[in-house]
């Protein structure tokens, strides 16, 4: 039997978080065991109930989102997944940064959702497509003459399922291409990005977005 996820929900739009949280009840492994509107309140709650995975919006009145990771103790044990209609991928990339587990825009397929819940609550990190595009532009802007950070379209499919938390054979059955091309193409990434596993090479790809002050 799966362990139940406690999740807690904070945006400051009463019907996107009481519609997500009806949206998530129906999954059988989530609990949704608290709302919130703002970072003081929310905060109030993390440290009572000590939920599992906190989805925290960034533009929240009074306090920013990116407040509340910036005072969470690093050793309660809660991890956060950013989802947000916020467009500046700067101002994300630098919430990643501050212990953030994942990103995820309320323009994406809320269908994926659930997926990136549980990656991040199994302490993977996650990015959706919107992020994860962000940050190739990013690289591939900023890229010297003699270095190789350009992707081809196979390995900018590759990493997006990667950061989804896709597995070989998922990206596979996806792509309709063998496992052992999906983890050639992942070795070349692991290459440009010089990291050795799946789990660097994501951390690697939310570490190389710049942040823009």
């Amino acid at each position: 039997m799966e362990s139940t996820i406690r999740i807690l929900i904070v945006d400051d739009h009463v019907l996107f978080r009481e519609g997500l949280a009806g949206m998530l009840a129906g999954e059988p492994d989530f609990e949704v065991i608290g709302l919130s509107g703002d970072v003081d309140d929310a905060l109030q709650q993390i440290a009572a109930s000590t939920p599992d995975v906190v989805i925290l919006d960034i533009d929240l009145p009074g306090r920013r989102g990116g407040e509340l990771l910036e005072v969470l103790p690093p050793d309660c044990g809660t991890k956060v997944l950013l989802v947000t209609a916020v467009a500046d991928a700067w101002e994300v990339a630098g919430i990643l940064k501050l212990r953030a587990r994942g990103a995820f825009s309320k323009t994406s397929d809320c269908r994926s959702l659930a997926q990136a819940i549980r990656t991040v609550s199994s302490g993977s990190l996650y990015l959706d497509q919107f992020f994860l595009s962000a940050l190739i532009a990013a690289v591939e802007a900023s890229k010297t003459p003699e270095a190789d950070d350009t992707f081809t379209d196979r390995e900018r499919q590759i990493l997006e399922h990667v950061c989804a938390g896709l597995s070989n054979k998922e990206i596979a059955d996806r792509l309709m291409i063998t496992e052992a091309s999906v983890k050639a193409g992942l070795q070349r990434l692991f290459a440009k990005f010089n990291v050795r596993s799946r789990a660097q090479l994501v951390a690697s790809t939310a570490a190389r977005i710049p942040y823009h002050h």
